[in-house]
């Protein structure tokens, strides 16, 4: 008999649980689907443009930016010697099939992804805030920790 209870009470929870989904039209899968769109993405460029094999890896987080921002709140950091893309006497760079930095940079600015340099690195390098491309910001500490969701997936390049 308490067994007849127990597969009983397994079933009228399950069916409460279902019936509830149901009537607030949630599926599983829409629950996922909202969770990964409020995760953050931070992706954080050091890499050096005037390298060869760093190119690569900087079109390769511009264009990971750009597809990730169409579901996600993504955020560009770029410091050390990653500030060197952001400036504006830098020509822009690019390679088959990953495009070019200005037109991913144009991109990711009209999806209003920010993006944001250094002012440490800005400066030891001996460049100003106005030397850098229209949209570029200067990082202020609350860039970091103003993300809807206190998840946040960290990219370093």
């Amino acid at each position: 008999m308490p067994e007849t209870k127990t597969y009983f009470a397994i079933i009228l929870t399950t069916a409460i649980i279902a019936l509830t989904f149901a009537a607030l039209s949630i599926t599983p899968q829409s629950l996922n689907a909202k969770t990964k769109q409020s995760d953050g993405i931070l992706i954080h460029i050091t890499s050096n443009i005037h390298t060869p094999e760093h190119q690569r890896k900087i079109l390769t987080a511009l264009n990971l930016a750009v597809t990730l921002a169409d579901d996600h709140n993504v955020r560009i950091f770029c410091d050390a010697q990653g500030i060197n893309l952001l400036l504006e006497e830098n020509p822009s760079f690019n390679l088959p099939m990953l495009g070019s930095t200005n037109q991913l940079i144009n991109q990711l600015i009209d999806k209003n992804v920010p993006i944001y340099a250094s002012l440490a690195s800005l400066q030891a390098q001996e460049y100003v805030p106005e030397q850098l491309q229209q949209g570029i910001q200067i990082a202020e500490k609350s860039h970091f920790f103003s993300f809807p969701n206190p998840r946040v997936i960290t990219l370093d390049y």
